[in-house]
């Protein structure tokens, strides 16, 4: 069992109302969106590196 398994899953967010926004509006939204999808890319590499480490630390 992984200790995320015991952590209370959160709801999910409301979202966004995207009949109300603009065209710059929603291009910026979308900046926003891929920024932190850029930055959760990069977390994920960071644990899977350290879970490759640690893997490896564990078979040999």
């Amino acid at each position: 069992m992984e200790l995320e398994d015991l952590e209370p899953r959160k709801k999910q967010p409301k979202l966004k109302d995207l009949s109300v926004m603009g065209l710059d509006e929603l291009a910026e939204y979308r900046e926003s969106l891929e920024a932190e999808i850029a930055r959760i890319d990069a977390e994920v590499a960071i644990k899977k590196s350290h879970r490759s480490e640690v893997d490896s630390l564990f078979k040999s």
